[in-house]
């Protein structure tokens, strides 16, 4: 068997997790964009990052749940929370020179200011680490027996 333990994660398995992003990324592309939703109401992008952090915080879940179930990874609730919003920081960072990137390379304003972008990291670090209490409340209040989630 593989070192590996993303080697042996199934394709259903990211697609499922990665569903939830994908289709905010998708709702930003086909119908905030073209309607310019961020040039008449720029607060908009406050509620995007915010759920932006949130789906990918239940991504990060869902990979570290079946890595949970297949023995492949154990830690203490809080510790592994503290690490899915840690990953969730670091992809809003990348989310961000995303951004950056195309704002050079397609002459777009993606990001207005050095402020903007700092919010933008706060916002979805933010929703990741709600997303991460919101789960931990609901399995601390499930019977010891069986732990659910947000992510079931």
């Amino acid at each position: 068997m593989s070192k590996l333990p993303f080697a042996i994660m199934k394709i259903k398995t990211i697609i499922s997790s990665f569903l939830p992003a994908v289709l905010i990324y998708l709702f930003d592309l086909v119908v905030l964009n073209p309607l310019n939703a961020y040039l008449y109401y720029p607060r908009i992008d406050i509620p995007m990052h915010f759920f932006g952090g949130m789906s990918i915080a239940y991504a990060y879940l869902g990979l570290m749940g079946d890595l949970e179930q297949k023995k492949h990874f154990t830690a203490d609730p809080w510790l592994k929370n503290l690490f899915i919003v840690s990953l969730v920081a670091f992809t809003a960072v990348a989310w961000e020179w995303y951004e950056f990137i195309l704002s050079i390379g397609l002459d777009i304003i993606t990001q207005p200011s050095e402020a903007d972008t700092m919010k933008d990291l706060l916002v979805g670090t933010l929703g990741g680490l709600v997303w991460c209490l919101l789960n931990k409340l609901n399995t601390s209040r499930s019977s010891p027996k069986k732990t659910r989630s947000l992510r079931s």
